[in-house]
């Protein structure tokens, strides 16, 4: 392992990374960019990768959740799998996704309160869609 390389990384998209420990890492599509010891596992999360290869990955070391944008767009994705699915169990009686199925889903813990607000730019989307498309916009 190169020490030149240690700490850099590369991801194949253009994402500014944010850490509730104060740090930001602003990765460049396919560029190589340092990643402090305390965000690399995050930056393997949304699919960074190490320039000098992948790093040893320790038994019990925990993966932490996608936060922001990311999770929102997991989230979204979660919901219109469970759409597509659909499952009656895995719906509420007002038609959102159970917190019990988005858990299973997007394999970590989720609340009610961050399931409706996804339904609901999901749902706003939709809307901006449909105008677009009635408009002959899109």
């Amino acid at each position: 392992m190169s020490d030149k390389k240690a700490g850099m990384f590369v991801l194949n998209r253009n994402l500014t990374l944010s850490s509730t420990m104060g740090h930001t890492v602003a990765f460049v599509k396919d560029e190589e960019v340092y990643v402090p010891p305390a965000l690399r596992g995050e930056a393997q999360t949304i699919g960074a990768l190490p320039v000098d290869g992948p790093e040893e990955i320790v038994e019990g070391d925990e993966i932490p959740d996608p936060m922001g944008l990311e999770r929102d767009q997991v989230l979204q994705a979660a919901i219109t799998a469970l759409r597509e699915k659909n499952a009656r169990e895995d719906f509420t009686a007002s038609g959102a996704p159970t917190v019990a199925a988005m858990s299973a889903a997007v394999g970590f813990q989720v609340v009610a309160a961050e399931i409706q607000i996804q339904v609901q730019k999901l749902a706003e989307q939709a809307a901006v869609q449909a105008e677009a498309v009635a408009t002959g916009a899109g």
